[in-house]
């Protein structure tokens, strides 16, 4: 499978079932898993494709963690899959140190990131991360446009 293919058969779809009820954990849960997936899938496409792209990258945990230099969001996303399959990360500086930050939290007029959640305010999944209430959903399209952006680069075909 392509990472294209692994971004429409099982990324997007989890996302949007995310983003149809964004006070879901599960569903959440499922969706980030699935986000942070995809960039071993692109590691691994250019691995085989496009080697000096990931030159002196061991694996895709070392892939993840150059993607996310100097890409906040991207890293973000990442200590968040960590930490939802380790519970508390104690390595490293994380910028999520802890599944138990991630939750649904109500979201008034001027919260959040501006186009990061549906209108309205309700509750939304989030993560604290310094003390600011970031959504989710949010976290996982930036991600996603990231490694879009990474597979037009490497030349990842469409399909």
């Amino acid at each position: 499978m392509t990472p294209r293919e692994f971004l429409r058969l099982v990324v997007r779809p989890n996302v949007a079932e995310a983003e149809a009820d964004v006070s879901d954990v599960r569903l959440t849960y499922n969706a980030v898993m699935a986000v942070d997936a995809l960039a071993a899938h692109v590691f691994h496409w250019c691995k085989k494709h496009d080697p000096e792209r990931v030159r002196g990258l061991v694996d895709d945990t070392w892939f993840r963690a150059e993607c996310g230099k100097n890409r906040a969001n991207v890293q973000m996303l990442h200590d968040l899959a960590k930490a939802s399959k380790h519970v508390e990360l104690e390595r490293g500086k994380p910028t999520i140190k802890t599944f138990a930050d991630v939750q649904p939290r109500g979201f008034g007029y001027g919260e959040g990131v501006y186009g990061g959640g549906p209108y309205g305010g309700g509750d939304q999944v989030s993560v604290m991360v310094d003390g600011a209430k970031i959504q989710v959903g949010w976290l996982m399209r930036q991600t996603i446009d990231f490694y879009v952006a990474e597979m037009d680069a490497a030349g990842v075909p469409e399909t």
